[in-house]
Protein backbone atom coordinates (compact mmCIF):
# COMPACT_ATOMS: atom_id res chain seq x y z
CA UNK A 1 0.00 0.00 0.00
CA UNK A 2 1.32 3.30 -0.69
CA UNK A 3 0.65 6.74 1.63
CA UNK A 4 -0.25 10.11 -0.18
CA UNK A 5 3.59 11.09 0.24
CA UNK A 6 4.75 8.63 -1.71
CA UNK A 7 6.31 5.85 1.34
CA UNK A 8 4.81 2.38 1.85
CA UNK A 9 2.52 2.00 4.63
CA UNK A 10 2.56 -1.88 6.33
CA UNK A 11 -0.11 -3.51 8.18
CA UNK A 12 1.03 -6.48 10.57
CA UNK A 13 -0.63 -7.93 13.98
CA UNK A 14 0.96 -10.00 16.98
CA UNK A 15 -0.13 -12.24 19.56
CA UNK A 16 1.15 -12.93 22.98
CA UNK A 17 0.17 -14.90 25.85
CA UNK A 18 1.66 -14.37 28.97
CA UNK A 19 1.07 -15.34 32.66
CA UNK A 20 2.22 -13.63 36.24
CA UNK A 21 0.96 -12.74 39.63
CA UNK A 22 -0.78 -10.08 40.49
CA UNK A 23 -0.35 -7.21 41.29
CA UNK A 24 1.33 -7.10 38.19
CA UNK A 25 3.00 -3.95 36.72
CA UNK A 26 4.64 -4.01 33.11
CA UNK A 27 5.48 -1.53 31.02
CA UNK A 28 3.74 -1.58 27.33
CA UNK A 29 5.77 -0.93 24.07
CA UNK A 30 5.17 0.30 20.41
CA UNK A 31 6.01 -2.88 18.47
CA UNK A 32 7.48 -0.82 15.58
CA UNK A 33 9.08 2.59 15.12
CA UNK A 34 7.11 5.00 12.56
CA UNK A 35 3.55 4.40 13.88
CA UNK A 36 0.18 5.12 12.07
CA UNK A 37 -2.20 3.07 13.85
CA UNK A 38 -1.81 1.08 16.55
CA UNK A 39 -4.91 -1.28 18.28
CA UNK A 40 -4.21 -3.09 21.66
CA UNK A 41 -6.55 -5.48 22.88
CA UNK A 42 -5.71 -7.79 26.39
CA UNK A 43 -7.58 -10.47 27.81
CA UNK A 44 -6.63 -11.02 31.48
CA UNK A 45 -8.18 -14.65 32.86
CA UNK A 46 -7.31 -15.24 36.40
CA UNK A 47 -6.47 -18.67 37.35
CA UNK A 48 -8.22 -18.62 40.71
CA UNK A 49 -11.58 -18.76 39.35
CA UNK A 50 -14.04 -16.18 40.03
CA UNK A 51 -11.65 -13.69 41.76
CA UNK A 52 -12.06 -10.01 41.62
CA UNK A 53 -9.34 -8.29 39.94
CA UNK A 54 -8.76 -4.64 37.52
CA UNK A 55 -7.04 -4.56 34.41
CA UNK A 56 -5.65 -0.85 34.03
CA UNK A 57 -3.77 0.27 30.91
CA UNK A 58 -2.52 4.54 32.16
CA UNK A 59 -0.55 7.06 29.02
CA UNK A 60 2.66 8.83 30.29
CA UNK A 61 0.98 11.88 31.39
CA UNK A 62 -0.99 9.58 33.73
CA UNK A 63 -4.11 9.19 32.16
CA UNK A 64 -6.16 5.84 32.25
CA UNK A 65 -6.33 4.93 28.86
CA UNK A 66 -8.41 1.76 29.41
CA UNK A 67 -9.89 0.24 32.37
CA UNK A 68 -11.46 -3.08 32.89
CA UNK A 69 -13.05 -4.90 36.24
CA UNK A 70 -13.20 -8.63 36.22
CA UNK A 71 -16.39 -10.11 35.57
CA UNK A 72 -15.96 -14.10 36.13
CA UNK A 73 -12.65 -14.02 36.38
CA UNK A 74 -12.14 -12.55 33.18
CA UNK A 75 -11.64 -8.58 32.38
CA UNK A 76 -10.35 -6.98 28.70
CA UNK A 77 -9.19 -3.60 27.83
CA UNK A 78 -8.28 -2.25 24.08
CA UNK A 79 -7.79 0.80 22.94
CA UNK A 80 -6.00 2.65 20.07
CA UNK A 81 -2.37 3.81 21.56
CA UNK A 82 -0.13 6.02 19.83
CA UNK A 83 3.65 6.01 19.47
CA UNK A 84 4.36 5.67 23.18
CA UNK A 85 5.13 4.01 26.25
CA UNK A 86 1.88 3.00 28.82
CA UNK A 87 1.80 1.33 32.41
CA UNK A 88 0.04 -1.82 32.37
CA UNK A 89 -1.46 -2.57 35.82
CA UNK A 90 -3.21 -6.34 37.10
CA UNK A 91 -4.37 -5.50 40.71
CA UNK A 92 -6.48 -8.03 42.70
CA UNK A 93 -7.14 -8.05 46.55
CA UNK A 94 -4.72 -10.65 47.09
CA UNK A 95 -1.90 -12.12 45.40
CA UNK A 96 -2.99 -14.32 42.44
CA UNK A 97 -1.90 -16.25 39.28
CA UNK A 98 -3.30 -15.21 35.87
CA UNK A 99 -3.13 -16.15 32.28
CA UNK A 100 -2.89 -12.77 29.77
CA UNK A 101 -3.82 -12.83 25.55
CA UNK A 102 -2.69 -9.45 23.99
CA UNK A 103 -3.16 -8.64 20.59
CA UNK A 104 -2.15 -5.88 18.46
CA UNK A 105 -2.38 -4.94 15.14
CA UNK A 106 -0.70 -2.01 13.93
CA UNK A 107 0.63 0.22 10.75
CA UNK A 108 3.74 1.59 10.13
CA UNK A 109 5.42 3.65 7.49
CA UNK A 110 8.35 1.71 5.76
Amino acid sequence: MTTSDGGGLVLDSAQDTFEGTMPYQDQVTPPVSGLVQWAYSLVVQSLEGEAAFEVTLIDPQGEKVAVAQAIEGVASIEGELRQQNYDLHIVGKKAMPFRAICTQTYGYRQ
